[in-house]
């Protein structure tokens, strides 16, 4: 990638970001399709474990 893709392709993530970020509904939706939430909202069994201080508990 030259420099100038890598730019167009930096700025597109963080737009993405942004409007996934924007309000909670957005942010669940995206985190359900990528399956990190279940349809019921909760944390699937796959990220459950992973190594975050508040989530050893």
């Amino acid at each position: 990638m030259c420099t100038r893709e890598i730019d167009k392709a930096d700025s597109e993530i963080k737009a993405f970001g942004k409007k996934v970020s924007s309000d909670k509904k957005s942010a669940e939706l995206f985190l359900k399709s990528i399956g990190v939430l279940t349809s019921k909202g909760e944390v699937s069994k796959h990220y459950k474990k992973l190594c975050i201080p508040h989530a050893q508990d």
